[in-house]
């Protein structure tokens, strides 16, 4: 695995106790999310996410990498 999925899998994990902790609640098969009654479809192993799901996790990633290495030439 590489080292920006080893990490957004930190974040996945991150992400999820987040949610979870606030109450989220997970839904089943093909029912939408609906963030006003905190229900997400996104709760399970980064392995198990969509492509797409883990390409928003891996740029989430490069977002703090590119917001920390701001900060560092600041």
């Amino acid at each position: 695995m590489r080292l920006i999925d080893r990490v957004a899998k930190v974040e996945h994990n991150r992400w999820m106790a987040e949610r979870i902790t606030a109450g989220w609640r997970q839904i089943k098969g093909n029912e939408q999310r609906m963030n006003i009654f905190q229900h997400h479809n996104c709760f399970m192993p980064y392995e198990q996410l969509s492509a797409e799901m883990q390409e928003y996790d891996r740029n989430s990633v490069r977002y703090l990498i590119a917001l920390k290495q701001h900060d560092d030439n600041q």
